[in-house]
């Protein structure tokens, strides 16, 4: 008995199956999965899903790295109660500096995938910041260039 295409309804076979880089086999037909793909990357209704999807991704990611991190602010001077603090206004901050040449290099999502990879691991690179802090960090240290000191 064979595999019928789930959108069009004919038979499929090896030459017109679909199958992707896992070598799992959908019951969808090549000229269907085209029309699918069209619809997905070139519509604007497409392109609307694929952003909100790539929003929700990044939005899990970075909640994993903020909980690695501690969800607090590292910084012990920081004069914001932690109680107080609105976990959207924490950063995640290089220790060393050099974090937006990093960041340019990826999209956000790649980006929080590589770093929960990198914590994981050990890595002592990264801290979690507040918005105040991260940016008297930065100021402090001369990462931002268009700032000059007193």
């Amino acid at each position: 008995m064979g595999k019928y295409c789930k959108k069009c309804g004919i038979l499929l076979s090896l030459n017109n199956t679909y199958s992707n880089d896992r070598q799992i086999y959908y019951y969808i037909c090549r000229k269907c999965k085209n029309k699918q793909d069209y619809l997905y990357c070139k519509t604007p209704e497409g392109r609307r899903k694929r952003i909100l999807a790539h929003i929700k991704r990044t939005k899990k990611y970075k909640e994993v790295v903020h909980s690695l991190l501690g969800n607090k602010c590292a910084n012990p001077q920081c004069p914001i109660l932690q109680e107080k603090m609105d976990p959207r206004c924490l950063q995640v901050d290089h220790v060393n500096g050099q974090g937006t040449q990093e960041l340019r290099r990826k999209n956000s999502e790649c980006y929080y995938k590589d770093l929960i990879k990198r914590i994981k691991e050990g890595s002592k690179d990264y801290q979690l910041l507040c918005v105040y802090c991260n940016w008297l960090k930065r100021y402090q240290n001369r990462e931002v260039k268009d700032y000059e000191l007193p």
